[in-house]
């Protein structure tokens, strides 16, 4: 499941939304699928997904009506099959944001949540500073999931 992000102001993929499906391409198995999620994005990112890594368009399934994060895993959970493993694909705050909601949205599905290796050491610095920022300080202090 890898969540959405903005495309930059032209409508071209962002370097957000590159790094997002490189980390999901770099975590697939030869036979795994993909859901991208997101109003603006789900679109761009999957067909980055079959440009850059050559993934065929019908591994890939698309929810394009969530607009946050709470949105991107409630609406995504009923395209994934039960039963399997879902990894939840973003930068590495961001995602474990996601399968907290994961657990709050699907109690009964939280064991299926498998972990992906979203760390790499000097990777991608800038993108790791500002989305830490944006984890702790913005989305701490302004958004809190309904209850």
């Amino acid at each position: 499941l890898v969540l959405g992000c903005p495309s930059d102001k032209h409508g071209r993929a962002s370097a957000m939304q590159l790094w997002r499906v490189d980390l999901a391409a770099r975590n697939a198995g030869p036979h795994a699928r993909f859901v991208f999620t997101g109003a603006q994005e789900a679109v761009s990112m999957a067909a980055q997904l079959t440009a850059r890594h050559g993934v065929p368009a019908q591994r890939i399934t698309l929810e394009n009506e969530a607009t946050n994060t709470w949105e991107n895993i409630g609406n995504s959970a009923a395209l994934i099959a039960t039963g399997g493993v879902v990894c939840i694909v973003s930068d590495p705050l961001h995602a474990r944001r996601g399968e907290r909601y994961w657990r709050l949205q699907l109690p009964e599905r939280a064991g299926e949540l498998g972990r992906a290796s979203l760390y790499r050491f000097g990777e991608h610095p800038l993108l790791k500073l500002r989305t830490a920022a944006y984890e702790s300080l913005l989305r701490g202090l302004r958004y809190r999931p309904p209850r």
